[in-house]
């Protein structure tokens, strides 16, 4: 029998949907998937419409986890709600990277009518970006090499930011 009184258990320290988000991201690097889908979890259920980039963010990592476990019906699912939460914020970037996300699925489910619509989606947040002063990148990471310019039906391209970081394009 200890000496020493019991000590109260000291909760744990209150964390923001970014900070949760964040750490999430980290498990999720290390290849922790549960721990990041509980984190993930944690910042959609104390999100509140101020945080509507951070929720749709982690919704779209959920969405991600869940393509990559084969689940497209739940990937799909998590994806639309990353996009309507972030229209509903503001958080047009927001949007238009779940949006990309949402390209990718259906575009490699062979759904390409589906997947050229969710690009017309994107394309136009990209022009309302001009309003907002967000930055919306489409294709942020993607291997655009083999990819040619994209144009609109008038002719002309759409900003630089269509190519991501490779810069081509621009």
């Amino acid at each position: 029998m200890s000496m020493h009184p019991a000590t109260p258990a000291v909760p744990p320290p209150v964390r923001s949907p970014r900070e949760l988000l964040r750490a999430g991201v980290e498990h999720e690097r290390y290849g922790r998937l549960p721990e990041a889908l509980d984190l993930y979890a944690a910042a959609i259920e104390c999100g509140g419409p101020r945080d509507a980039a951070v929720v749709s963010e982690a919704l779209r990592h959920l969405a991600l986890l869940h393509h990559l476990r084969a689940e497209p019906e739940a990937a799909r699912d998590y994806g639309e709600r990353a996009v309507a939460v972030a229209l509903e914020g503001g958080a047009t970037a927001a949007a238009a990277e779940a949006l990309n996300a949402l390209v990718g699925f259906a575009f490699e489910a062979g759904r390409h009518e589906d997947a050229g619509e969710l690009v017309e989606q994107a394309l136009q947040l990209e022009g309302a970006q001009l309003f907002t002063g967000e930055k919306v990148s489409l294709c942020q990471g993607a291997d655009t090499t083999d990819v040619p310019p994209a144009t609109s039906p008038s002719g002309a391209r759409p900003s630089a930011t269509l190519a991501g970081r490779h810069g081509r394009w621009s």
